[in-house]
């Protein structure tokens, strides 16, 4: 991912400075933010409780190319609904909800996944296609294009 020595580091709440130094040392950052004055109470209880609900829902499912599609799609419809029936339980109105699917693909002999954002809910046409299914072509360029983003080359 990513390298923190890259950031700054902010410290709020509680307890937050306290520990910052100790933290940004173990980390290697070079800054540490401590916001003060009327500032500071908006990045401990007051930011938790203004933040947007988050929930991450994902499913290991390995597969090989060719891939299959309508497997990928079924597990997708599964996770959406089980992000669905949380929501209903925060009570968070269906036209406020928001949700982003992708995949984490990789080359042959590539040791770590990329998350790769799919264009939709669903993955639409098919990796069996000849001589390269437009999917297939659209998932690759997607992760060559992160490839570059994470490391300046494929």
């Amino acid at each position: 991912g990513f390298d923190p020595r890259d950031f700054v580091l902010f410290a709020f709440g509680g307890a937050g400075p306290a520990h910052a130094g100790v933290f940004a040392y173990e980390l290697g950052v070079q800054r540490v933010v401590i916001p003060q004055k009327e500032i500071a109470s908006t990045w401990c209880a007051f930011g938790a409780a203004s933040a947007d609900i988050l929930h991450v829902y994902e499913q290991v499912d390995i597969q090989a190319s060719p891939f299959d599609a309508a497997r990928i799609n079924r597990t997708l419809e599964a996770l959406e609904q089980k992000a669905n029936a949380q929501l209903d339980r925060d009570r968070i109105a269906k036209p406020r909800r928001r949700f982003r699917f992708s995949l984490d693909v990789r080359h042959r002999g590539q040791i770590n996944e990329v998350e790769v954002l799919l264009a939709g809910k669903r993955l639409h046409g098919s990796f069996a296609e000849r001589p390269e299914p437009p999917l297939l072509h659209a998932l690759r360029a997607a992760l060559r294009a992160r490839l570059v983003v994470r490391r300046g080359a494929t």
